[in-house]
């Protein structure tokens, strides 16, 4: 990539606006919570804010503005980690936030800001730097964006189809929940992944190893995940069947395959 469609590329990554303070859990009993019908959005209700019996108070809840999206358990501990591995590569993604409900200890969750103003694309292209919505095309300088959370989603473990949002001039990436980080789960793993690209989809391949470089120069991140599960509030890293203790160990062994298949593909 040349160094002005390097600059053009980048500029709606510096337009996103990281929050000052993502380390502080949002208190969510102040809150109504509802349940959504898609699976994982809204799926726990307790102790936030109740609704009353008169029908004033009905009629507030009603009216109540979205703040956030609720997700919890597996679901919110990826969405939370993806997070944290985002911000650090300043790749622009929804804001995470641990979330909490004082006294109950009990609750492992996160609460994701909730973009009034953002909309989906019904496409994007990728090397033209648009997006249509309502059959109007928009210019977004950072489309490429969506590939390089492809990358992303695939070193947290998932191959799953991911998403992506518009806010302003700039495309930002959601729904992480599928992100199990897992370590590599085939026999050259990353060297299989750059080798499509290279031979199936060459348009796509400079910008998906710029993407790798970028994550192998962060040997950081494995730490990152460590410390993050070691910091969360309430009980995540005492629930038994979500294993987050080796979510790090996983992530450190993907991490070392990536750099290993980077130093042997160095003339591709």
């Amino acid at each position: 990539m040349d160094i002005a469609a390097h600059q053009a590329d980048t500029q709606g990554a510096s337009n996103w606006i990281w929050p000052q303070d993502d380390r502080t859990p949002v208190d969510i009993t102040p809150y109504y919570v509802s349940r959504y019908t898609k699976k994982g959005l809204s799926a726990w209700i307790g102790a936030a804010r109740l609704i009353g019996d008169t029908d004033e108070e009905w009629e507030r809840r009603r009216k109540a503005p979205i703040e956030y999206l609720i997700k919890v358990a597996s679901d919110a501990i990826h969405e939370r980690l993806y997070y944290i591995l985002a911000r650090t590569l300043n790749l622009p993604q929804q804001h995470v936030f641990w979330a909490v409900t004082p006294p109950h200890e009990d609750l492992v969750a996160v609460a994701i800001r909730f973009e009034k103003e953002a909309f989906f694309p019904r496409s994007i292209n990728t090397l033209a730097q648009t997006v249509k919505y309502r059959r109007k095309t928009y210019d977004i300088s950072n489309t490429a964006d969506f590939w390089r959370h492809g990358v992303l989603h695939r070193y947290c473990g998932t191959g799953d189809i991911h998403q992506a949002m518009v806010k302003g001039n700039v495309l930002f990436g959601i729904d992480a929940a599928d992100c199990m980080f897992h370590s590599p789960f085939v026999r050259d793993y990353w060297l299989r992944y750059l080798e499509h690209y290279r031979t199936d989809d060459p348009a796509r391949f400079p910008i998906i190893r710029d993407m790798l470089n970028r994550i192998a120069s962060h040997t950081e991140l494995p730490d990152l995940i460590e410390q993050e599960l070691l910091d969360a509030p309430g009980p995540v890293l005492k629930v038994s069947y979500l294993n987050t203790d080796l979510y790090s160990t996983d992530l450190r062994k993907m991490h070392n395959s990536l750099i290993d298949a980077l130093e042997r593909v160095q003339d591709f």
